[in-house]
């Protein structure tokens, strides 16, 4: 590529026996990256020493896990942000296990805050359980909330979301 890419939307065809490391699959365009989107596919954000400082837009459809840490070192001036959990079709299905594996993953994301955060965003779009393991700690413009089916223990998570995002404008699609 002569100029640099600036905006990449992947979409994986199949499910992988393993998840795609998102950061080392792209690192040579972590200095021009602005927008990356990946449409379907198995994706980690593992523990990288690489930045992207330009990308302000991540969309990840099906991100195996969420560490708001390694988020906000690798993507310290993200803007927009749309994830969703790969946990989601078992939580559908009402899995125990994967309930308290979540509240671990929510409480660790959320201390991890204590030391680095973003300080906004603009965009943030998620299932609730998505965003209940991010744990975001702060503000957020607008906020685009998702349920699949929404049930009571959600209502604590949903509680949750909106005091530490404090969102200005509220989207929610729920499935009662």
């Amino acid at each position: 590529l002569k100029s640099p890419l600036q905006k990449l939307s992947i979409y994986i065809d199949d499910r992988q026996d393993h998840p795609v490391d998102l950061l080392s699959l792209f690192a040579q365009f972590k200095d021009s990256l602005e927008r990356l989107n990946i449409l379907r596919g198995w994706v980690d954000l593992k523990t990288s020493d690489i930045s992207y400082p330009n990308l302000t837009a991540l969309c990840i459809s099906e991100c195996v896990n969420i560490d708001i840490a390694n988020m906000t070192r690798s993507f310290p001036n993200l803007r927009s942000l749309e994830l969703r959990t790969a946990l989601d079709q078992l939580l559908e299905e009402g899995e125990v296990k994967v309930e308290r594996f979540i509240q671990r993953l929510h409480v660790k994301n959320f201390e991890a805050q204590d030391v680095h955060r973003w300080r906004s965003l603009d965009y943030l779009r998620g299932t609730i359980a998505s965003l209940y393991i991010l744990a975001a700690r702060c503000p957020v413009e607008r906020l685009d909330l998702q349920s699949f089916r929404m049930k009571a223990k959600d209502a604590r998570k949903l509680s949750s979301i909106l005091n530490s995002t404090r969102p200005s404008t509220l989207f929610l699609k729920l499935k009662i």
